[in-house]
């Protein structure tokens, strides 16, 4: 899969400097850290992601540092999608005239990515400037989250249409063989059904998106769509040995197990939301019982034996939806104390990091374990987009967990 690819060549490259490096003591002194300095960071952040990383020509993003020298290539739909939903919610913890900006910059820049060849009643996206081939519904899923959020933030019905026209085309994705569940991306008829997956990294947060499109508009029709395809992922895509959710099963029933945070994250956040909705306690049973499997495994001890925090093994992006997740069900269960727990021991991590370690560009590390320390001073260190923008929009639930839990850190 590209999403794959792409992550294990960051991955490889960042391992690779890494090794050169001699271990070092860690700080151990303690930053001063105010009780909600995470809408100050996500301001820092969003100003050096479009200084650094925004095409001075077309003004477009980039997808990384490799290409900032030449000044060639645009971020992929994907790339963007995190920048688009990381700025909204920027928006959501600073509702100010200065983050206004960049939040119109960001919706007049999703312009680039549209489709062209589809009817006025379906609304897609996608890389090349709307010219990729297939186009893929789990990057249209992420826009229609931030679609939502910014519908919620100003009550411009544009952005709820938007959201209503790109998930009517998700929905038409549903197999009505094979058990279910919505495809991936789009496949051709003659494609070989080993090659055509029902993906977590769509269902959930389509599932996710259907229960907000109910929560904010009070759609039967939605919530529906929400409840089924949750049963659909649950039953054909969790471990339940494990507790935790696997990547994709493709049309001969062949199941890939490999694991990511965001999976078990969106699983979450739909799990509470539904909960909420319902009532019903399996959805709370649920929810819980994936929180205490996400952690165990898919969580790392900090390098620094000091720190009690917790640092996911994911980048960032895929990491900022089990924060998400967490954030959910803190507001929406009735049991909420290991969501608390793991929340604070996440940003633990993030405030060990953050103060200290920076890359050269003034953009937050990719991981919050220490474990790049020694890359903040080389030059030829590759800050992306797509990471960047899970750090960014990490800042922002963050803060918003403090705003909404005040009385935790006085």
């Amino acid at each position: 899969m590209k999403k794959i690819l792409i992550i294990l060549t960051i991955s490889l490259s960042l391992v690779l400097v890494a090794c050169n490096q001699n271990n070092s003591t860690i700080d151990d002194e303690e930053p001063v850290i105010e009780n909600n300095q995470y809408t100050e960071y996500a301001m820092e952040q969003l100003k050096q992601i479009n200084e650094h990383l925004r095409h001075d020509s077309n003004h477009l993003l980039f997808p990384d540092m490799l290409v900032h020298t030449s000044n060639i290539g645009v971020a992929n739909l994907w790339d963007f999608s995190a920048y688009f939903t990381a700025v909204i919610r920027t928006y959501k913890i600073n509702k100010t005239d200065e983050v206004k900006i960049y939040f119109d910059q960001a919706m007049s820049d999703l312009e680039w990515y549209r489709a062209r060849n589809r009817d006025d009643d379906h609304l897609v996206y996608a890389s090349k400037n709307g010219n990729e081939t297939p186009a893929f519904y789990d990057d249209n899923v992420w826009l229609v989250i931030g679609l939502l959020d910014a519908y919620e933030l100003t009550e411009n019905n544009l952005y709820l249409d938007m959201a209503e026209k790109i998930q009517k085309w998700i929905y038409e994705s549903w197999q009505t063989a094979f058990g279910g569940g919505l495809l991936w991306r789009e496949f051709p008829p003659t494609e070989d059904p080993a090659v055509i997956s029902r993906n977590t990294c769509i269902n959930a947060p389509a599932a996710y998106a259907a229960a907000r499109f109910y929560q904010l508009t009070g759609s039967e029709s939605h919530l529906n769509w929400s409840k089924k395809i949750f049963k659909w992922t649950q039953e054909y895509l969790y471990d339940s040995s494990l507790h935790v959710y696997v990547d994709n099963i493709n049309q001969l029933g062949q199941v890939e197990n490999m694991l990511f945070t965001y999976n078990t994250g969106v699983m979450i956040s739909a799990a509470a939301l539904l909960y909420d909705i319902t009532k019903e306690d399996h959805y709370q049973e649920h929810a819980l019982e994936i929180i205490e499997g996400g952690r165990v495994i898919l969580s790392k001890p900090h390098l620094n034996p000091s720190v009690k925090g917790d640092f996911y093994k994911d980048n960032t992006w895929f990491n900022l939806y089990f924060y998400q997740g967490l954030l959910d069900a803190t507001r929406y269960l009735d049991d909420t104390e290991i969501a608390h727990t793991y929340m604070k021991n996440a940003m633990d991590s993030f405030d060990f990091s953050y103060p200290r370690f920076k890359d050269p560009y003034g953009l937050a590390l990719e991981k919050w374990d220490a474990s790049q320390r020694h890359l903040t001073e080389n030059p030829n260190y590759r800050a992306a987009t797509l990471y960047a923008s899970g750090n960014l929009e990490s800042m922002g639930i963050f803060a918003e967990y403090v705003n909404e839990n005040s009385a935790l850190f006085e």
